[in-house]
């Protein structure tokens, strides 16, 4: 099975006027659009023969109560019966487990968070503190370790936020807001040992290994980043 790997395409700041699809599953790692109604318009745009697993980001929260935005964006793909939205979900699709989540992040395990605080602000996000997302991330780490299937060779993990600082790319080794974008999960991934580990947030693609396990990202990122992005740069069999 080929796998089309995209993430990060910001469609809401730089529209994606097309989008060319190769494979036989597209997997959507977060950021896609930060209004329902825009994604909606987006899937009307992809091919309904070839099944489609989307993560929501953090800039799907931006301007919005935070405990509303899963819903409105399960509105959103609910017409598209080969959308498949996850949020500490699993998907199965011939013979690979798909596990999915937006994962957030621990805040480097919390030394980060004062430094983070402001971003919230920043962006708007309602109704959620910076304990609440280490919280979740929490909560999405032991959902991932509880729900990883034994005795399936060939498992996928879909997560906005990346498992690993190796994602982090060096120009940003003395940021303050890496533990925004990554946690330290390097241990889990090597004991979990999926086939991929897919992830998006950071606007550097990636492409290594932890253990067993590849580390893949494609991101289209901001406008004026990543000019010679393309959505099959990342087509992967698995």
């Amino acid at each position: 099975m080929k796998l089309q790997i995209v993430s990060d395409l910001h469609i809401e700041e730089h529209s994606l006027p097309s989008f060319e699809q190769e494979g036989d599953v597209l997997i959507v790692a977060g950021d896609t659009h930060d209004d329902p109604a825009g994604f909606e318009r987006w899937l009307t745009t992809l091919r309904a023969d070839v099944p489609v697993i989307v993560i929501l980001g953090n800039h799907e929260y931006d301007h919005k109560q935070f405990d509303m935005v899963l819903p409105a964006y399960r509105e959103a793909v609910a017409r598209f019966p080969h959308v498949h939205l996850l949020e500490c979900e699993r998907f199965d699709l011939d013979g690979i487990a798909f596990l999915g989540a937006n994962l957030w992040t621990d805040m480097n395990a919390g030394r980060d968070a004062a430094t983070i605080a402001p971003l919230l602000k920043h962006f708007d996000m309602r109704g959620v503190m910076v304990d609440d997302l280490m919280e979740t991330h929490r909560l999405s780490r032991r959902w991932l370790e509880k729900a990883y299937p034994s005795g399936v060779e060939r498992v996928v993990v879909v997560t906005h936020t990346a498992p690993s600082f190796k994602s982090q790319h060096p120009r940003f080794n003395s940021s303050k807001l890496n533990g925004f974008f990554a946690s330290g999960l390097d241990a889990l991934v090597e004991r979990l040992g999926p086939r991929l580990w897919i992830h998006g947030h950071m606007h550097d693609a990636v492409d290594y290994t932890i253990g067993t396990t590849r580390v893949i990202s494609n991101p289209r990122g901001y406008a004026g980043e990543n000019a010679n992005w393309s959505p099959v740069a990342m087509v992967l069999e698995v």
